[in-house]
């Protein structure tokens, strides 16, 4: 509507009588009260933003958080270099030492060409060896084969230091003990996932990210005395159990102190910085230490740190404000509004308490209300069985990637899910990703076809999902709903015109 339209209709209005001039008035009156009523109405990240949306106080504490992600990675990795063992290995046989490795290996191991590498690696020939080197026979296919009497020779070219697979001789009809302690980590970490959530809502997120990493610090160190498998297995489930709330306590913490709009930033960054930067550098650092048990003693005693987070890390404001500690929250923000040189004025707290009081307490939904909601129960089983196709494939690989993927599904479910639910129903397939990768030894490029197979699935179900691009994340199940109705199959934020703004623009020209 032009300016001019405007104007016209104003003189008409006018022209009509007092009635009309009455009812503009009115209809003025209430327009205004309700802009005002919202404008009083002030929530947290409102708050936060008036003490300053990323300033120093939002860079000190981004920066902060890098043991953490330290920590993430020597729980979730660590275990790769403890158990990894040579796929080139054969039979050790005492009487043939003074023989180099491939004379060996020449010598007293039958060939088997449905191997990797063209000869047994659980058979030797059963053979008096004085009585071979004496008189300088060769092998013979007739000669009578026994399994492994004396222990294994590995490839020291391909992981040049002993590792607790080498050390107890975990191959052959051992071979399936390095993946099932790695799904006993997993089982761990469901397990753990319950057990610091509960930590979590009842004594607040510090004391949950202290106690997943003391109880990772004492898993890893038992670990390292470990005599047996059982032992083992036993003590990466301990481990497990503070995966990955090692991590993502102080992650989650540092996104509710940033302005929604550089959240995604602070996200993204944090990971390919600090997450990526620890990654690279294991394998370097077990290279240094040089055994299995050295390894394990270096990832395991740093995360005992931890207790010393509350010197440099805040309480969660959400969790605060959900136990009604109102003014521990406020002063929270009052600290940033210091440190960033922003005074946050006296009436937006006195809003913003006003606003928390009028607050009804949410109603924490059971999992079965999302089944009851078509929509939501057709998204929720995609996005399962996205993150699942992801982890598989992120386990399997053992590959730097972006993990805030599974924050960004989850909240999709909003804020009315538990979403400990979500994460205990998706955790339980990482139980089978070990054993994927254990194929190999049957066929070596089976896990990777598996692999490319569980990507491609991954990758098509990603268009059923709703973009969450440059939009709010949903509080309600309704909201959720209207998220995803609102979007078709190939919507992309990358060519889609700004509709948005346009209506913004048609209703301001209305009023």
């Amino acid at each position: 509507m032009t300016m001019k339209s405007v104007m016209v209709n104003k003189r008409e209005l006018h022209k009509s009588g007092p009635e009309n001039t009455i009812n503009e008035n009115l209809s003025m009156h209430i327009h205004k009260s309700t802009v005002e009523t919202k404008s009083d109405e002030v929530d947290y990240d409102e708050l936060l933003s008036s003490a300053g949306e990323f300033g120093k106080y939002q860079v000190i504490l981004f920066f902060s958080t890098f043991p953490f992600y330290i920590f993430g990675v020597f729980v979730y990795y660590s275990q790769l270099f403890m158990t990894e063992v040579s796929p080139n290995h054969w039979c050790w046989i005492p009487e043939l030492e003074n023989l180099t490795d491939a004379e060996r290996r020449n010598l007293a191991i039958p060939r088997d060409v449905n191997t990797r590498f063209g000869y047994s690696h659980c058979l030797s020939y059963d053979a008096n060896w004085t009585e071979v080197l004496t008189y300088g026979l060769t092998p013979d296919e007739s000669w009578n084969t026994k399994s492994c009497q004396y222990g294994w020779e590995f490839n020291k070219t391909e992981i040049p230091y002993p590792t607790i697979s080498t050390d107890q001789n975990w191959v052959c009809e051992r071979d399936s003990y390095q993946a099932t302690a790695q799904a006993a980590f997993f089982v761990g970490s469901i397990v753990g996932g319950f057990v610091i959530g509960w930590i979590s809502d009842k004594f607040g997120r510090l004391p949950a990210l202290i106690s997943s990493n003391v109880i990772g610090c004492i898993g890893g160190l038992a670990s390292t005395f470990s005599i047996n498998f059982v032992m083992f297995a036993t003590c990466r489930f301990i481990m497990g159990m503070s995966y990955d709330n090692c991590m993502m306590m102080a992650y989650l913490i540092v996104l509710e102190y940033v302005a929604p709009k550089y959240r995604s930033l602070m996200s993204n960054m944090s990971f390919a910085l600090f997450y990526a930067a620890a990654a690279t550098a294991l394998p370097y650092l077990a290279l240094v230490c040089g055994h299995w048990k050295y390894f394990s003693l270096v990832t395991s005693l740093p995360l005992l740190l931890a207790v010393f987070s509350p010197l440099f890390l805040p309480e969660s404001p959400r969790w605060l404000l959900a136990k009604g500690k109102i003014e521990n929250a406020i002063q929270k923000v009052l600290t940033i509004g210091r440190i960033n040189k922003k005074e946050v004025p006296l009436k937006v707290i006195e809003q913003f308490r006003l606003s928390i009081q009028k607050t009804k307490p949410k109603k924490v939904a059971s999992i079965v209300e999302v089944f009851k909601r078509p929509v939501l129960r057709r998204m929720f089983i995609c996005i399962c069985i996205e993150y699942m196709c992801c982890t598989i494939v992120f386990d399997g690989l053992r590959t730097v990637l972006p993990c805030n993927g599974r924050l960004r599904c989850y909240q999709l479910l909003s804020e009315d899910l538990e979403r400990q639910s979500f994460i205990s129903v998706v955790t339980l397939q990482r139980l089978l990703s070990p054993y994927v990768i254990y194929l190999e030894n049957y066929v070596y490029w089976l896990p990777l076809a598996i692999l490319s197979i569980i990507a491609a699935i991954g990758a098509i179900i990603a268009f059923a999902l709703p973009e969450t691009a440059k939009k709010d994340m949903p509080n309600t199940f309704e909201d959720a709903e209207e998220l995803i109705r609102s979007q078709k199959l190939w919507d992309f934020p990358c060519i889609a015109k700004n509709a948005e703004v346009q209506e913004q623009i048609n209703e301001s020209c209305h009023i």
